[in-house]
């Protein structure tokens, strides 16, 4: 018995290679995606501070300002991190601090 193979056209073997090549990509890309969200720790850390009754945000900031910045541009940085668009604060509410 003779066996018989089949000719593939230039047409479907372009096809092949040209699904084999996007497939590749795509992994490379998905696998590079990845990768990126794996390393994007910034390093940043937070401390939740309550606030008690007599708090000022310049009180609460005072102890985790980093030493070569300036205090009100840390307090600042901490209403950014809390979504705060004034420096009005409130008994019982959290406060996230960032601590390097």
């Amino acid at each position: 018995m003779k066996r018989t193979y089949k000719r593939t056209s230039y047409r479907e073997k372009a096809r092949r290679q040209r699904r084999t090549l996007l497939i590749m990509v795509m992994a490379m890309i998905m696998a590079f995606g990845l990768g990126v969200f794996a390393v994007a720790d910034d390093g940043i850390d937070f401390v939740t501070v309550t606030v008690s009754s007599g708090d000022t945000l310049w009180n609460l900031c005072a102890p985790y300002k980093p030493e070569r910045m300036d205090l009100r541009d840390f307090i600042e940085k901490v209403k950014y991190e809390n979504n705060m668009e004034s420096s009005e604060i409130f008994m019982g509410q959290e406060l996230m601090i960032p601590v390097r």
